[in-house]
């Protein structure tokens, strides 16, 4: 469902207009719009915590959600934020984390708490196989005893690309049989702020459709054999 359609009311600024039957002139667009936005990043929050192990990224990305920097001898903590494919883009979970050892080939680090932390094991540098994050630092250990241009990679979900007010053929970008939850959340809202409608039928049909979505990524990947995996370290 495009985002505004006005030839043919099917955008999803239309189906509030249905939902309702409140006009733009009552439920302006610019309102529409930020309710639609607060229930996009609701929604991709239900995908993410639902996600398999093909991990969701909004289809209107238009580069991979990695952030890259330089390993550079005896430095521990590096700054990865800046490094995001664009600089106000939302980093929400940690997937991966990758560094180049001093042979240029690509190892995957473990996470560890640094309640987990022993220093003295880590006094000598050497080739990292820990990171921890320290709000938006990374630290790893042990420290580089190398440099390596672009060696450290973090990778992550992220949030989705919002709606601008006058944006029309733009889509989300999660599965298409879905896009009505956000008509139906900006719904929501209108009653609630109007004290109008029966907002408790339409949380119950937001809620229906909620379940709906986290079964549908929850079995994205039901043809892969199941492992064991380390849990997701989430940062927002």
């Amino acid at each position: 469902m495009v985002f505004s359609d006005t030839s043919t009311n099917l955008g999803i600024i239309q189906d509030i207009t249905f939902k309702t039957g409140v006009s733009t002139d009552n439920f302006p667009i610019a309102d529409r719009t930020r309710s639609i936005n607060n229930w996009y990043m609701k929604t991709t929050g239900w995908i993410i915590m639902a996600d398999g192990r093909w991990q969701w990224d909004d289809s209107n990305q238009t580069d991979q959600p990695v952030a890259t920097t330089d390993i550079v001898t005896d430095q521990r903590s590096y700054t990865v934020v800046k490094n995001l494919p664009s600089a106000n883009q939302d980093w929400l979970v940690v997937t991966k984390v990758q560094i180049k050892d001093s042979d240029g080939n690509w190892i995957e680090l473990k996470p560890i708490d640094n309640r987990q932390i022993n220093e003295e094991r880590f006094t000598e540098s050497g080739t990292p196989e820990y990171y921890d994050f320290e709000g938006t630092e990374i630290k790893l250990y042990t420290s580089p005893n190398y440099d390596s241009t672009a060696g450290l990679q973090v990778w992550f979900q992220r949030a989705p690309l919002l709606f601008a007010a006058d944006d029309t053929t733009k889509k989300p970008g999660f599965a298409s049989i879905f896009h009505e939850i956000l008509s139906l959340g900006a719904k929501y809202d209108w009653e609630v702020a109007k004290e109008t409608g029966n907002p408790e039928q339409t949380m119950r049909d937001i809620m229906n459709m909620k379940k709906n979505i986290e079964d549908h990524y929850g079995r994205r990947n039901n043809y892969e054999v199941n492992r064991i995996r380390r849990p997701y370290r989430r940062y927002k």
